[in-house]
């Protein structure tokens, strides 16, 4: 988290941000949490995109329910929209979900935050529909083979983690991604 949130506050002329980073290395939890932060501290319109919204709920989707129900910001599940995959803040701020897999979804739209969660598995077309209109880009990947990710690289917008950089990781987690 703190080193995604220093990647960011320490160049605010970037408005594309790359992680990468394998099994256990926070990078989705991370990202969720400083969107989050940023949502209730002013009102924003934000995106988590992710090439499919079926996977994404059985992943991302919990994590950011996970992490409001710690924070108190959903109180029960009736304060998420299943039907629409949004979340709307008291504050105006919302936050939408959308998978790639469905023509047209939401591309025209601009928002100020956008999440590409597993980047690597969308292909460039689609992201930069996504990406040309939003304020604040991050994506995150897993580092299996070069992508189209990889053209926005620069030496101030990049950060690579690890597991070691996850110190909530259970000890077998971590035993298991050694072995």
């Amino acid at each position: 988290y703190f080193k995604i949130l220093d990647l960011i506050m320490s160049n605010p002329n970037e408005d594309v941000f790359v992680v990468c980073g394998g099994q256990g290395a926070s990078k989705t939890v991370s990202i969720l949490e400083l969107v989050i932060q940023s949502l209730l501290n002013s009102e924003k319109e934000a995106t988590v995109l992710s090439s499919e919204l079926s996977k994404m709920k059985r992943t991302v989707i919990r994590d950011y329910k996970k992490i409001c129900r710690d924070w108190n910001v959903i109180q029960d599940e009736a304060d998420f929209n299943k039907s629409e995959s949004k979340h709307e803040y008291e504050n105006g701020s919302y936050l939408d979900f959308l998978g790639a897999d469905v023509n047209d979804v939401g591309k025209g739209f601009r928002r100020d935050i956008l999440y590409i969660n597993e980047a690597d598995k969308m292909d460039i077309d689609t992201a930069v529909q996504f990406i040309s209109r939003a304020g604040l880009t991050i994506i995150d990947y897993n580092p299996d083979a070069l992508f189209w990710g990889d053209d926005y690289i620069n030496e101030n917008n990049f950060i690579r983690l690890t597991f070691e950089d996850n110190e909530y990781l259970s000890k077998s987690e971590v035993k298991s991604i050694l072995d």
